[in-house]
């Protein structure tokens, strides 16, 4: 069974990327900046030659060469490259690293950030519970399906559409699985972490997914309240309860609803916001799909064994 997209998180802005569109000489044409997209985020810009150090961020980068050849020399930690970067070939860069980046010639670029969290729960969700997913830094490389990809991300950028904020996860889910698929090195966990989350902190995180039910409950929230990395969250949480945090989330939501129900007369448009669903149709589908009936039967049907 398709599962849903891991819960959504909150709008990815400008000042969490790299600040490589602020440079003197940068002209933007497009971005996801106005557009609240929360898994991906999008900027096309014309670049003069430049020489920059960046800061690490907190998610993956991908950057697509729209224009004619020019040479990239990049330095980071014990690595350095130099190279001409054709057109439409990539530069993946990983989360959490800062890198010295020069440019000897003015292009056309397309970013897309890609959250660390999102592409760790789409690693679950693969199979790979029992490792840490690391990604490798690639320069000047083709992907074909990660190029189609990106791309329709720009479009759906240009439509300027904030109704497509469904399609644009799904979207990054696939990005998320591509990058897992051709880019990722993968390192064996530490024995230990096959104990998964200790019961203390297993508690205390399922005691904030209840009090927070009717609102956004995002990874790195979770993992603050564990006292853990996002990644090692994810893993030591899927050990300890059979399920991804997304689906545990779910689950707990699917289960104050049949309570509310059963022992309230709460309108169930009123039941679906309490319980953190977007309107009362995802409700109805979310809810039908784990208890083979709609909240308005399931309600019925507690009435006449009561």
């Amino acid at each position: 069974m398709l599962a849903p997209p891991p819960a959504p998180l909150s709008p990815f802005t400008l000042c969490e990327t790299h600040g490589i569109f602020e440079l003197p000489g940068c002209r933007v044409r497009r971005s996801s900046a106005e557009l609240e997209w929360s898994s991906l985020f999008l900027s096309e810009q014309d670049e003069a030659p430049f020489s920059a150090e960046v800061n690490a961020t907190n998610d993956h980068l991908i950057v697509m060469h729209l224009s004619d050849p020019a040479r990239v020399q990049l330095e980071a930690d014990n690595m350095t490259a130099c190279a001409v970067i054709p057109r439409r070939s990539l530069f993946v860069w990983p989360a959490g690293h800062g890198f010295q980046i020069s440019v000897d010639a003015p292009v056309e670029t397309l970013h897309l950030y890609v959250r660390r969290s999102l592409v760790e729960e789409v690693g679950l969700a693969m199979g790979y519970d029992g490792i840490d997913l690391v990604l490798e830094p690639r320069l000047g490389v083709y992907d074909e399906l990660l190029e189609q990809l990106a791309l329709e991300a720009r479009r759906l950028a240009s439509r300027k559409d904030r109704a497509s904020h469904v399609y644009v996860d799904w979207l990054a889910c696939a990005i998320a699985a591509r990058l897992i698929e051709s880019n990722m090195l993968i390192r064996e966990e530490d024995p230990q972490d096959q104990r998964g989350l200790a019961p203390n902190k297993l508690k205390c995180v399922t005691q904030f997914i209840d009090e927070n039910l009717a609102g956004e409950i995002a990874i790195p929230r979770l993992s603050n309240v564990a006292g853990l990395s996002p990644s090692h969250f994810l893993r030591l949480f899927k050990v300890a309860t059979g399920q991804t945090p997304h689906q545990f989330i779910v689950r707990r939501r699917v289960e104050k609803a049949q309570h509310l129900l059963r022992g309230t007369s709460q309108p169930i448009a009123q039941i679906a916001f309490a319980c953190g669903f977007s309107h009362q149709q995802h409700f109805s589908n979310v809810f039908t799909k784990f208890n083979g009936m709609t909240p308005a039967n399931f309600r019925r049907a507690t009435e006449r064994r009561n």
